[in-house]
């Protein structure tokens, strides 16, 4: 379907991609650099899930590479050209995750964002939703993710 067709749910994906970025790119890099060194995920091979569950159900599976001193640099994300995040409430410790903030494109658009979840030196599972508008009616999209720790050694051909 083209983009321009008022039925269409394209519009909505770029909001998903939003979801996505917020779940793939925020939420592991704020565990890592925010916990204290015995209190966060283990570098190393990663599987992902990442799921938005409504408006517009989508999966994505991928395996990523964490390397130990790439750790802190999640922290600073998203590395996307095309959100910002910014997190004024960013709780993370004792294997629980808190963060609320706020994404926007270079244009202004965007929404706040809210997750939870819960983590352990080889898992992470966070529940998100950002608040946002689609043509200028609100609408809530939620997306989930869970990461598992498959393993110490990245491949070398894995997306770092």
């Amino acid at each position: 379907m083209r983009r321009s067709e008022p039925s269409s749910p394209a519009p909505i994906l770029p909001r998903a991609r939003l979801a996505l970025l917020a779940l793939g790119v925020i939420c592991v890099p704020a565990l890592t650099a925010a916990a204290a060194p015995h209190d966060r995920i283990k570098p190393g091979y990663w599987e992902a899930t990442s799921k938005v569950t409504s408006p517009l159900p989508t999966k994505k599976v991928e395996k990523i590479c964490i390397t130990p001193d790439k750790v802190d640099k999640y922290m600073e994300g998203p590395s996307n050209h095309i959100y910002k995040c910014t997190y004024p409430t960013k709780v993370i410790g004792g294997g629980k995750i808190l963060l609320k903030g706020d994404c926007r494109d270079k244009k202004g658009e965007g929404g706040q964002i809210e997750g939870s979840g819960t983590y352990s030196p080889t898992t992470l599972h966070v529940n998100a939703s950002v608040k946002t508008k689609l043509a200028g009616l609100p609408i809530t999209i939620r997306a989930s993710s869970d990461l598992v720790r498959i393993g110490d050694i990245c491949p070398a051909d894995a997306k770092r």
